[in-house]
């Protein structure tokens, strides 16, 4: 029987063998690459975790907790002094909102539906609060009453 039909294979049967041989061969050299890069990533996070670790425990308390200080100083100064801006843009946008509720009946599609995306969102926000407040999907928790005649 010849090469082409019959007979086992022959020649077809030795060049799937090499092939998956080969394949095997290009999977593991990727995989051990991929392993290197990870082991690679990992020791350079580690290395790095550390020196931040003992540049930290290298300060003292105190200077931990002036440098917290400051930050906490910056913080505060920066939001106090920003207020009044917010207060202000807040003032501009809700005249803007206001004029477009006194000229209800001339508003486009696009701006009712942009104002009714606007509302669905807060409401998201609303209803996402009560479920992170209530700790429960459904409903509040009630606890049980005590029977009557124990206070």
């Amino acid at each position: 029987v010849g090469v082409w039909g019959g007979g086992g294979g022959g020649i077809y049967k030795k060049t799937e063998a090499s092939l998956l041989q080969k394949k095997k061969k290009i999977l593991r050299l990727m995989a051990s690459k991929v392993f290197q890069g990870l082991k690679s990533s990992f020791s350079n996070f580690s290395r790095l975790s550390k020196e931040a670790a003992s540049k930290i425990s290298a300060n003292t308390l105190e200077q931990n907790h002036a440098k917290l200080t400051t930050s906490a100083v910056d913080f505060w100064a920066t939001t106090v002094t920003v207020i009044p801006q917010n207060y202000r843009a807040a003032k501009i946008e809700f005249g803007h909102f206001w004029n477009k509720v006194k000229d209800l009946p001339n508003l486009t599609v696009g701006q009712v539906a942009f104002g009714a995306v606007a509302v669905f969102e807060v409401y998201g926000c609303f209803v996402l609060g009560e479920i992170i407040g209530k700790r429960q999907l459904i409903g509040y928790p009630v606890k049980p009453h005590p029977k009557p005649g124990h206070h």
